[in-house]
């Protein structure tokens, strides 16, 4: 997710980090099939996040290319019941 997490107004470089985010999710998709959604919080997940680190890297020390990821699992997918923490049979 790129900034911003506290608000729905998007920074003035979200085309560009919008863009490098693709290319990430792409790559994860080629590797294990998994689909990642791109998207500041309010999009993604529906609210707004404050506090996150990186819209403390960008607004205050000007950090180019700050994200917050939310990798596996998916909401819905099958391993959705394990939460974060994924037995190892299903690490890969």
């Amino acid at each position: 997710m790129p900034p911003w997490g506290y608000t729905s107004v998007l920074p003035p470089d979200y085309a560009e980090l919008s863009s490098l985010s693709k290319i990430a999710t792409d790559a994860i998709k080629k590797v294990n099939g998994e689909q990642f959604f791109i998207g500041p919080p309010h999009l993604t997940v529906g609210y707004s996040a404050s506090g996150g680190s990186y819209d403390w890297a960008k607004a205050l020390h000007n950090v180019k290319y700050a994200f917050a990821l939310e990798l596996r699992p998916s909401q819905g997918s099958a391993d959705s019941f394990y939460g974060f923490a994924l037995p190892e049979n299903r690490q890969f």
